[in-house]
């Protein structure tokens, strides 16, 4: 956090932040997140234990925990984890589980207690994606966005694009996103 001062990260005047929080095992990956104007990136390597994240996030905030959790990764294993670093009346929203079958173990008093709420996000309407393209001609000199995609793929290299992007099982992937070009 910059002081007290609120101001905006990303999102551009549509939502103010105090400060943002990442985690994630790629240091690319964390090294774009602060270029993208993270104030703290916690690495899995560092921080391995879903306790000590907790704690660091917890301390980060002063000890209330964060106003809204995000899970973009797809491990359900990171939920109960997400929701123990929410404040009491926090939001987490859950958009990177899209595989269907996951099952997780979940304290539901924790959220009653808590006034915690989950929210599924697979969707959007559709006056998002001109507001979105919008955003992204604003931005295109403020934000390093041509630093998000790391890597392209004939679609002929589908299975290739697939293994080299796979970090399940590995400490490490060089690829922060993929893309297959036609």
């Amino acid at each position: 956090m910059l002081g007290d001062e609120r101001r905006s990260l990303l999102i551009d005047q549509i939502i103010v932040v105090d400060q943002i929080i990442v985690i994630d095992q790629i240091p690319e990956r964390l090294e774009l997140a602060r270029r993208f104007g993270a104030d703290h990136t916690l690495s899995l390597q560092e921080l391995p234990r879903p306790e000590d994240r907790v704690a660091a996030v917890k301390d980060l905030t002063r000890g209330w925990g964060a106003d809204v959790v995000c899970d973009f990764v797809g491990f359900p294993s990171v939920i109960p984890e997400g929701l123990q670093m929410l404040k009491s009346g926090g939001t987490y929203l859950e958009i990177g589980t899209i595989s269907r079958g996951a099952k997780i173990e979940l304290e539901p008093s924790l959220l009653v207690w808590g006034s915690k709420r989950i929210v599924g996000v697979i969707q959007y309407d559709p006056w998002v994606i001109p507001r979105a393209l919008d955003f992204l001609v604003r931005t295109r000199d403020r934000w390093p966005w041509h630093r998000i995609l790391s890597h392209k793929y004939p679609l002929e290299q589908i299975n290739e694009a697939f293994a080299a992007s796979e970090w399940h099982n590995r400490e490490t992937t060089a690829i922060t996103r993929a893309a297959l070009m036609p």
